[in-house]
């Protein structure tokens, strides 16, 4: 295995850990975890005149921030 493959496996099983626990309920949330999308981005979309129709979300997460935005009308 090249070092590329193994430092990526290393990390998945890093992530696959961390879910593991969560579902195992070894934790109770996880720092990116929200059940409200980001205060920025609701003050963004209140913003008179903003209104966008595409959006790209990197990252998404539990998709909280993507499920305001398409609450709004974007796709």
């Amino acid at each position: 295995m090249t070092p590329l493959l193994a430092a990526l496996e290393k990390k998945a099983q890093r992530w696959e850990t961390i879910y593991a626990c969560r579902a195992q309920g070894l934790v109770e949330w996880l720092q990116w975890e929200s059940e409200r999308p980001v205060r920025a981005l609701v003050e963004l979309f209140g913003r008179l005149g903003f209104r966008p129709r595409r959006v790209l979300e990197l990252g998404c997460g539990d998709g909280v921030n993507a499920i305001f935005m398409a609450s709004r009308g974007c796709q």
